[in-house]
């Protein structure tokens, strides 16, 4: 979770904490909406379910990173982690491999979307989320 000088109260202190850790979370899903848009996912067709999916990825792929790892910067931390693959910890290398084998799973669920069998999993976001 985010680092925060001990000062003041410890009430005052989590309320910090976790109002950064919301921050980060909504921060994450409106990236990774902008990224599911951008591979292919309608911008306002299905505006929920790809906020769900979205809301999904975040919850599995970054926070756990972003909740389990001291940090100050959120993003040079998942630049690290996700991108560079340049993991310092065993806590690190887990992260890393559970955000990976997510990103795959999310892709390769996503195969069956475009055949034309017509069954209800097919529809966004089931098969990609199953994945």
């Amino acid at each position: 979770m985010y680092k925060y000088k001990n000062t003041g109260s410890s009430t005052r202190r989590q309320l910090i904490v976790w109002s950064i850790t919301l921050f980060e979370f909504v921060a994450s899903v409106i990236a990774i909406y902008a990224m599911t848009v951008t591979f292919g996912a309608s911008l306002f067709e299905d505006l929920l379910r790809t906020l769900a999916f979205s809301c999904l990825m975040s919850a599995l792929c970054v926070m756990p990173t972003l909740m389990l790892i001291d940090h100050k910067n959120p993003i040079m931390l998942l630049f690290r982690i996700l991108v560079q693959q340049d993991c310092r910890t065993r806590e690190e290398h887990h992260c890393m491999m559970t955000s990976v084998y997510g990103i795959v799973g999310a892709w390769c669920g996503s195969l069956v979307i475009p055949l034309d069998w017509d069954r209800w999993w097919q529809e966004w976001p089931i098969s990609s989320s199953f994945g």
